[in-house]
Order: C-alpha cells, then structure tokens, then sequence
C-alpha cells in the first residue's frame, strides 16, 4: 500500500484468486481510488490497456465520431482471447515494458 500511498505506481493490474485475495483486492483498489491510480482487475481490461497505451505511444490518437467509434467496436477484437499459460506470460512480460 505504502508504493501507491508514495505515488510510485501509475497504474494496478491485479487479478485476484480465492477469498485471500478478495480481501487484498478491495484494500488495495480502496488505496487506488484515494489516491487516482487505475485499478484494472481482469485480464481482457489489461490487455485493452497495453494496447492503448502502445498505440497512444506509437502514433497520434485518430478524431472519430461516436459513430465511427461504435462501428469498429461492432467489428469485435482484432486478435484472439489470452487463453495459455504462454499467453497471460506474454502479457505481463509486455505490460512490465511500459515505464510509465
């Protein structure tokens, strides 16, 4: 708690399993949420935002209607679902390369 009290964290991936962690988990998002860090808590919102933050590193955001926002939405993912070991390795080794 004391990292996100100090401002050293920019942003909280954290995946609870089992009561234990249920515990941690609402500890840790209340710490999150008083002190304006983002707290995602799934594996499809974490891969959402390494996407979005890649893209937002790699080129300039696109203006779009709500329309055009919808359209592509309907569209559905681009890539498949984390569903290996392998995978969610993957992720988090990608999610770590970011230096906020």
């Amino acid at each position: 708690m004391d990292v996100i009290r100090n401002g050293w964290v920019q942003l909280i991936v954290n995946t609870p399993l089992g009561q234990v962690s249920r515990k941690d988990e609402h500890a840790i998002g209340r710490a999150a949420y008083e002190h304006k860090v983002p707290f995602i808590t799934t594996i499809p919102a974490a891969i959402s935002a390494a996407r979005s933050i890649q893209k937002m590193r790699d080129q300039a955001l696109p203006v779009m209607s709500i329309q055009e926002y919808h359209e592509l939405a309907a569209q559905g993912p681009q890539s498949g679902p984390v569903e290996t070991v392998e995978d969610c390795s993957r992720l988090v080794e990608y999610i770590k390369s970011f230096q906020l």
